[in-house]
């Protein structure tokens, strides 16, 4: 190859005519200024970002709103949640010792039906089956049970 001329970006608004004597170097060059052209892209984006939360504390004030739950909505939740548990824990023991199994596996070990068929040493479908069952009676024992919540 002939040696040729290929413009190589130093920054934004320089560049350099660089010249090549091989393939190689004209498509590192090209790869130079696509990583540039990338890396100046990246850089705009951040900017823009930044712009745009400067705009946001200037439209609010020098304060930025603070959602975070207070004290009481945490500790409504908190007791909620207990509730909750309790409620689910009561629930469970309508529930057969296999279903039971199934059910913590499932949602507190994360396991796939298939994972808890072979841990068992059980057809997946009658997992599955057993599972559906779990949940039907859960829903139904969950619904009949009265709540202090309005």
């Amino acid at each position: 190859m002939e040696k040729k001329k290929v413009v190589y970006q130093i920054t934004r608004k320089k560049y350099r005519l660089v010249e090549v004597e091989t393939e190689e170097q004209e498509e590192l060059i090209k790869e130079l200024n696509r990583d540039f052209e990338r890396e100046d892209k990246r850089q705009k984006a951040l900017r823009a970002r930044y712009l745009s939360l400067e705009q946001m504390t200037e439209n609010v004030g020098d304060t930025v709103a603070d959602d975070s739950p207070d004290a009481e909505e945490i500790f409504i939740e908190k007791e909620h949640d207990s509730e909750t548990k309790t409620l689910i824990h009561n629930a469970m023991q309508f529930l057969t010792a296999r279903q039971r199994e199934i059910l913590i596996k499932s949602f507190w070990e994360g396991k796939t039906v298939r994972e808890i068929g072979e841990e068992s040493r059980l057809h997946y479908t009658t997992v599955s089956e057993s599972y559906h069952a779990a949940i039907k009676k859960l829903k139904k024992v969950l619904q009949n049970t009265p709540t202090n919540r309005p």
